[in-house]
């Protein structure tokens, strides 16, 4: 497991996340980082914003969820919320950067 998301994992246990909304949320990561071609603690909040711009142009969640994704609905709001767990875990690391 890379260290990022085994960080990201450990962050989501200590506060209480159920394993299926860990599952979720990191493979949207995954989804994130696929789209990109790159490692997610390279992209920025900026880039996390034009990705669920994306998703909201009407790409099928569905379509783009990997086979290995958690069963039940995927919604916008699960990419959003897993996506922007991102900045507090990578951010001590100094590798995503928020815009502003």
């Amino acid at each position: 497991m890379k260290p990022l998301r085994a960080k990201m994992m450990r962050y989501m246990e200590r506060r209480g996340y159920s394993e299926s909304t860990i599952r979720t949320y990191t493979m949207w990561v995954s989804q994130f980082a696929l789209h990109y071609g790159k490692s997610p603690g390279l992209l920025s909040e900026e880039d996390i914003g034009a990705y669920l711009d994306y998703l909201r142009r009407g790409v099928s969640l569905r379509r783009r969820a990997s086979c290995a994704a958690p069963r039940g609905p995927l919604t916008l709001p699960a990419a959003s919320s897993g996506l922007f767990i991102l900045l507090p875990v990578s951010s001590s690391a100094g590798r995503v950067r928020a815009v502003g």
